[in-house]
């Protein structure tokens, strides 16, 4: 699911980053223009797996440890991102070839913060709220930048989440407040976007507009040996909210680039979640089924594992390929299209593999070590 995601994503950044037009993609431009939602899939898999394996502690020792868990989200996240933040402060920008890189830029506006901001995993709010809209901040430090907005959002979910696990023993208190904020926050979406509180790509980036996302895959967590989910009542749901997502696309409801409407950015992303956490959990309750025995085919397994890697590098890689790609006039076709997108992928899979084990693999070790050890 992990592959399946930042796939998607590449190829919607593909699409962006070369400004091919859109209309050319034919039979795939749904799906390539409706490649942001992998970032949602993201969010849905991220609660899913982090109140599954808090719940697995906390059911194996009684409760689980707080330090334990920061400690291993800041060893799986920190490492790679540094490394690659240092990459693209001191190395990529020298270089005209990577425009998604834009710190040049940055420094010579006099931006008072710099880069600070998305060092510091609240980039989100310092584009949305002292920059102007996303697409045109003031200081744009480049796209390469800009996308750690999820990042931003997940770290704020990693921070307050397994506080509330930790204070709260009650699953049904537990359900209870995940449902509440899963339900508050895309009516605060529909009404800060109906009534211009915020600007739409705020709205979408923002930590407290877009929490629910992660929360709705917790809530998959925290219910999933319930005996109200019969397993058709759950697949009702998830094709349901599969469908409303494809009709609301269709529609031009939800979408990102041009931005939808109120409706898409309320509903619509509730009912992307809610299909990603269904299917989550259709994977989990059915290991040996021919779709969960098909998502572990090698190849998927080994971009899964880069996954996280590749989201933080591939900006620079789609800039990489379109100086060799794009070298000599091409036409805009599909199939210039998908042969870029490949190209693209191919040297975003490249670089994550040398960070993977140069940088990612060595702290992941460590983190497994402290484990089984039991403490911090």
């Amino acid at each position: 699911m992990r592959a399946i995601a930042i796939l998607a994503v590449i190829s919607w950044h593909s699409a962006l980053a070369s400004q091919f037009p859109l209309e050319a993609l034919g039979p795939v431009q749904a799906l390539v223009t409706s490649g942001w939602a992998g970032v949602d899939l993201f969010f849905a898999l991220s609660g899913f797996l982090i109140t599954t394996l808090l719940l697995r502690e906390e059911a194996e020792r009684g409760r689980f440890s707080l330090s334990r868990f920061y400690l291993r989200r800041a060893l799986r996240i920190l490492p790679v991102f540094y490394a690659v933040f240092i990459l693209l402060t001191f190395v990529f920008a020298r270089s005209s070839w990577f425009a998604s890189v834009r710190v040049m830029h940055v420094w010579q506006k006099g931006s008072a913060l710099g880069l600070w901001p998305y060092a510091t995993f609240w980039g989100n709010y310092f584009t949305g709220y002292f920059q102007g809209a996303f697409s045109q901040p003031v200081y744009n430090p480049g796209d390469a930048f800009l996308v750690f907005w999820s990042l931003c959002v997940e770290e704020h979910f990693y921070l307050l989440w397994p506080l509330v696990l930790f204070g709260v023993r009650s699953t049904r208190v537990r359900v209870s407040v995940a449902l509440a904020v899963c339900l508050a926050l895309p009516a605060l979406r529909f009404f800060a976007w109906s009534n211009l509180w915020d600007a739409e790509s705020t709205i979408h980036t923002a930590s407290h507009y877009r929490l629910d996302s992660l929360l709705i895959g917790s809530l998959g967590a925290l219910m999933f040996d319930s005996a109200c989910l019969r397993p058709r009542a759950l697949r009702i749901v998830g094709l349901s909210a599969a469908g409303v997502s494809a009709y609301l696309v269709a529609d031009g409801s939800l979408s990102v680039r041009p931005a939808g409407n109120a409706l898409g950015a309320s509903l619509g992303l509730s009912a992307v979640a809610v299909a990603s956490t269904v299917a989550l959990m259709e994977l989990r309750r059915l290991p040996l089924a021919p779709w969960t025995r098909a998502l572990e085919a090698r190849p998927l397994r080994y971009v899964g594992r880069l996954s996280y890697a590749m989201y933080l590098i591939h900006f620079p890689m789609i800039d990489l390929g379109r100086r060799l790609y794009f070298s000599v006039p091409r036409s805009a076709t599909l199939g210039n299209f998908l042969v870029a997108t490949c190209w693209f992928t191919l040297l975003s899979v490249a670089a994550a593999a040398v960070l993977h084990h140069a940088v990612e693999r060595p702290f992941l070790q460590l983190k497994r070590r402290l484990g089984r050890a039991g403490s911090v």
